[in-house]
């Protein structure tokens, strides 16, 4: 059954939702193949050493919890002055501030479940990800379960849970597993129901399983359908809402468990809708092989100061305006410089990038002696360098920077770095 999701912008995520939310979630799907995989078989340097890709922190905010070990301590003071004599237990969950490392068998156990996350296996670090449509987020929070009105500590949890988002076409599917590590006295979840909640105009559905005497294990998904064409929205988000108790408890606890911020948009002509990690940097890699002049003219410029190496730490920003694309192009390759047979001028940072030769601000060409090209050999990180190759491998080049952007969803203003395969 397919139910209608609340709006939710993850910058106001847990205020003003209207109307009430309903729960999402279905098997996960899998994710649109890549032209390019953001992998480690991407090296820096043509025939270079492949280059291990690291995780990068995401966007979100910090889970919340309905009541925490203060609160039931203020509940039991408050009975007390009250008066109450008739016993009953306050139940608080509390994000742990400083949780203890994972111990072999417990990532043993995490990595045979969810192998793609034993990467990130720091809890409460937020959302990580290696590429712009997979992450993980790790948090571990406790239970304390106190008597009222004697504000005695009666029973303890200590809990962990994994999610994982995943995008495919338009919608995210996610996964969470939970575990008890540890319990002492009455402080022992016996149950928990879960839903997940996503994006304003996605549909769905979810749920939330015991998968033995101390997991459980919930799987959801949900689909954008307001994206009509040319639309892009930014900043969304969601949660899992997690209810935890137990036939020993007074009350229940509620803890919400974020997602990361992602972006959904129908804002390239070629393709259908879709959804990516915007902040993650894309990573476009080129065929040394397939294109061996282009490669290493790229190389070379990368190699005299200009951005965009993979592992540089500088970038390449997508420029989607036509005319100030056009720009860029005329003034790194005029046609006022004679063109050799059979071959084409070859510009980097590429006229589709704002650090292209009119937008960047650079004010000198660069080139290099085989490139035929009247421009002396510099360095530095402004200006560009332009090269005489192969007709065919420009195109073959260009072509292949087409689909980059367009498989790995790269929009105006979203970063990228070029790195190299075989």
């Amino acid at each position: 059954m397919k139910i209608k999701l609340f709006p939710v912008a993850l910058a106001a995520l847990l205020v003003a939702m209207s109307p009430a939310p309903a729960a999402i979630a279905n098997q996960p799907t899998q994710a649109d193949p890549q032209i390019v995989p953001r992998s480690e078989s991407v090296a820096a340097s043509p025939g270079g050493a492949v280059t291990k890709l690291p995780v990068q922190r995401l966007q979100g905010l910090d889970p919340t919890i309905s009541q925490g070990r203060a609160d039931c301590a203020r509940v039991a003071q408050q009975a007390r002055t009250r008066g109450v004599t008739a016993t009953s237990t306050c139940v608080g969950i509390d994000i742990d501030p400083a949780p203890k490392p994972l111990t072999a068998e417990q990532r043993h156990e995490i990595e045979t479940v969810y192998p793609e996350c034993s990467q990130t296996a720091t809890p409460n670090t937020g959302w990580w990800a290696g590429s712009r449509r997979d992450a993980c987020s790790h948090q571990q929070f406790g239970i304390t379960v106190i008597e009222v009105p004697s504000g005695v500590l009666v029973g303890t949890a200590n809990m962990h849970a994994i999610l994982e988002m995943t995008a495919s076409g338009a919608g995210w599917s996610s996964v969470i597993g939970m575990w008890v590590w540890g319990f002492t006295g009455l402080g022992f979840p016996e149950f928990a129901s879960g839903n997940l909640f996503g994006c304003g105009g996605c549909v769905g559905s979810s749920s939330l399983t015991k998968t033995g005497f101390d997991t459980w294990r919930g799987t959801g998904s949900f689909q954008a359908t307001n994206l009509a064409p040319g639309t892009i929205l930014n900043n969304l988000g969601g949660f899992w809402e997690l209810s935890i108790g137990s036939s020993k408890w007074s009350n229940s606890v509620l803890v919400s468990l974020n997602l990361a911020s992602y972006r959904c948009d129908n804002a390239i002509g070629n393709r259908s809708a879709g959804c990516v990690f915007a902040n993650i940097p894309g990573v476009a890699g080129f065929s040394q092989s397939l294109n061996p002049d282009f490669v290493w003219h790229v190389y070379n410029a990368q190699l005299s100061g200009l951005p965009g190496q993979l592992s540089s730490g500088s970038y390449l920003t997508k420029l989607d305006n036509a005319t100030l694309v056009n720009q860029n192009g005329t003034r790194a390759c005029p046609s006022s410089i004679p063109r050799p047979s059979g071959y084409q001028c070859d510009e980097y940072p590429f006229r589709s990038t704002y650090q292209g030769a009119a937008t960047g601000g650079g004010t000198q060409a660069r080139s290099f002696p085989w490139c035929q090209m009247p421009d002396p050999q510099q360095t530095g990180s402004s200006g560009w360098s332009r090269c005489f190759i192969p007709a065919g491998q420009n195109l073959s080049a260009g072509g292949l920077l087409g689909a980059f952007y367009s498989n790995e969803r790269i929009l105006d203003g979203d970063l990228f770095q070029v790195g190299y395969l075989p």
